[in-house]
């Protein structure tokens, strides 16, 4: 909008409300079901953060195509989720990608890209920070060489290479300290932390959110999921490999002011290993 493109329309899927804050800010009209837009026949579709996969009639609709920003570098990171998935994965680099929307997922001839930096101690909130920081002047030089000539350099993608992400839900975030490194919880934590609903396991019938753990250069050893000791401020818990440092958590159906002292009372005991 500020560099001259307003939409005719916004389709705030779910009930967006910071969408259809942004349309009532701007004057923009909101709908609220796809359908709508058959009738109003608009020149190019701009998708973010959309779910559903497009369908015909509306694929074939504007005659600038449908064009998707899509959170992952393609064709490694098809799906959904995939931006928890790369700092799952411990992917040292990012990338996103803006693409043409055809039948498949994500499979559509790539318009532009762009990469950036993962550093070791980013979590989910810096990752979005950057994220969103790289759409912006993608789509609008795009948008710019669309309204010139109409045209744009376009890469078309082998369906078959790269690899697809399923899309990840709230109770997706299970620990299970057995099978997970130091490493691997590391980038769990990070992958599912504020402002999603954070990684979680169980203890004596509570759920306990862990918002924030550090990798530890001392080595403690002994079995998986034992809460060890008091230590730098956290607690040591024993991952598959080696202790771990939780030091942000909250433990559900516990008051504010026992919190603190949720994991200096259950030293020596140990995570359940399932979902109970």
């Amino acid at each position: 909008v500020a560099e001259g493109f307003k939409p005719t329309v916004v389709l705030a899927e779910n009930g967006d409300s910071l969408l259809a804050g942004f349309a009532e800010i701007n004057s923009i009209n909101l709908i609220k079901d796809s359908v709508e837009l058959n009738t109003l026949k608009p020149d190019l579709i701009v998708l973010a953060s959309y779910t559903k996969i497009v369908k015909e009639p509306l694929l074939s609709l504007p005659p600038f195509g449908i064009i998707n920003l899509h959170g992952g570098k393609l064709p490694n990171y098809r799906g959904a989720s995939v931006i928890n998935w790369q700092i799952i994965k411990g992917e040292k680099k990012g990338g996103v990608s803006l693409i043409f929307v055809d039948k498949g997922v994500d499979t559509g001839d790539i318009i532009a890209e762009a990469q950036y930096r993962k550093e070791k101690t980013d979590t989910i909130k810096e990752i979005l920070d950057k994220v969103n920081s790289l759409f912006p002047p993608l789509l609008i030089a795009t948008l710019k060489k669309i309204g010139n000539k109409g045209l744009v350099r376009r890469r078309k993608q082998n369906p078959i290479n790269g690899a697809y992400y399923h899309k990840r839900f709230g109770g997706d975030g299970l620990v299970d300290w057995r099978v997970s490194t130091d490493q691997e919880i590391y980038n769990f934590v990070r992958a599912l932390t504020r402002p999603y609903d954070g990684a979680f396991c169980f203890l004596d019938g509570k759920k306990i959110i862990v918002w924030r753990a550090e990798l530890l250069k001392n080595n403690f050893f002994g079995l998986p999921g034992r809460i060890v000791c008091h230590y730098k401020g956290g607690y040591v818990v024993i991952a598959k490999n080696r202790g771990i440092l939780v030091t942000d958590w909250r433990v559900e159906g516990v008051s504010e002011d026992k919190q603190v002292d949720f994991f200096r009372l259950n030293v020596g005991k140990s995570f359940e290993a399932r979902r109970l």
